[in-house]
């Protein structure tokens, strides 16, 4: 199976956890299936009801379901990320580096932060994702400028921003590159509908 199929299928999945609660989701399913169950039994018992009508009940809310109901929530959830991701500028900064690093760490927690900032820098260093940040701290009111792509095979994290480290918003070096004359990162943003589409995390509604 590609990439973009077990990528499609995933989104897929997460889009009907978000349709559903799991209540919702059991309470709706065992109704359709004492439904189908029932009128197939009183097929049985009374001829003039089809033998299909259970089957074709069951069969109803599958498809509802699966092929119309889903979709439409995929396709509602997403359609604010899509539109920013072909805003006429492009991608823009606004997701705080601390953020995605939490987004990434609870879609599996049993990554280290070392194994997180891993995983984010081989999406920066491929492309999939943008990532800007300033030249001097904030305080000194620099504005974003985008990092280039080849500048993440080089970089490394300071992990400054991370809470158990320290404030996120403190003035300290977020990405440093691994060569003395590489240029130091301060406050560095993602953004955020790249970030999801990504690591989207499969929470209920």
């Amino acid at each position: 199976m590609s990439a973009e199929i077990r990528e499609y299928l995933r989104a897929y999945w997460v889009a009907g956890r978000k349709s559903y609660s799991q209540g919702k989701a059991i309470w709706a399913g065992v109704l359709t299936l004492a439904s189908g169950l029932g009128l197939t039994g009183l097929s049985r018992i009374i001829p003039q009801v089809p033998v299909w009508l259970g089957p074709a009940c069951i069969a109803a809310y599958v498809i509802g379901a699966v092929f119309i109901y889903w979709p439409y929530r995929m396709w509602k959830l997403q359609r604010a990320e899509i539109a920013q991701l072909t805003l006429p500028q492009g991608p823009i900064p606004d997701m705080p580096i601390a953020e995605l690093f939490d987004l990434v760490g609870h879609d599996d927690p049993e990554k280290g932060m070392t194994q997180v900032g891993l995983a984010i820098l081989d999406k920066l260093s491929t492309g999939q994702l943008n990532g800007w940040g300033r030249t001097q701290e904030v305080r000194v009111g620099t504005p974003f400028v985008p990092i280039e792509q080849g500048y993440w095979a080089i970089a490394g994290w300071t992990y400054n921003f991370l809470a158990e480290k320290k404030d996120s918003l403190a003035d300290d070096v977020h990405v440093w590159p691994r060569l003395s004359t590489g240029q130091h990162l301060y406050d560095v943003h993602v953004n955020r509908a790249q970030a999801l589409r990504i690591w989207r995390r499969a929470k209920k509604p």
